[in-house]
């Protein structure tokens, strides 16, 4: 089973290979620049939906090499190699392109309290939780929520904790996704 899974993930990522080579090649048959930057962002898309993380950081470093002039797509390519290198664990690449994004993406925040977080950098990572939650407002997801609340409990700061894992925990429920906010209220009490 196991084998089977490896061979069909190599050959998606050896499509995503081709598709990502065809596009270079054939570039100077696209109506212009940005057509082959799409796609290749695109490319880049999907290596990482696979978890093929070092195809995706190729694809987002040769959209950023080509320069693009719209920022939509600078700021998504930097996002996105942002978080290969961070699965890649290249954590201090992965924090070059969340801080090179700032406040005015809220998700290369909420990652950079996760990395800081990972590293144990406790006070770095709750000032970029409430920064990400505040930048996210009303939109906030389940998985922010539930990391500042369980930052907040490790730390002990417990009424606010309970306070953000409730929030999760309602949020989880409502979107019928994950119940670990549930898990980590439990542990509070």
């Amino acid at each position: 089973m196991t084998t089977s899974l490896n061979r069909t993930k190599s050959i998606r990522v050896l499509w995503l290979v081709i598709v990502g080579l065809s596009v270079l090649i054939a570039g100077s048959s696209f109506s212009s620049d940005s057509d082959v930057v799409s796609r290749l962002l695109n490319t880049g898309l999907a290596a990482s939906s696979l978890g093929s993380w070092d195809e995706a950081l190729n694809a987002y470093d040769l959209v950023l090499q080509m320069e693009p002039t719209e920022e939509k797509i600078v700021v998504e390519s930097i996002l996105q190699r942002g978080i290969a290198l961070h699965h890649l664990n290249r954590l201090t690449e992965a924090e070059e392109m969340y801080v090179k994004l700032g406040d005015r993406v809220p998700l290369a925040v909420s990652n950079l309290a996760v990395l800081h977080h990972a590293q144990g950098h406790i006070v770095e990572a709750l000032g970029l939780y409430a920064k990400a939650l505040e930048l996210y407002g009303s939109k906030s997801d389940v998985g922010l929520m539930n990391n500042y609340g369980a930052m907040l409990q490790m730390v002990g700061c417990h009424q606010e904790a309970e306070i953000w894992l409730k929030r999760a925990v309602k949020y989880s429920l409502d979107k019928k996704q994950t119940l670990q906010p549930l898990i980590n209220l439990a542990t509070h009490w």
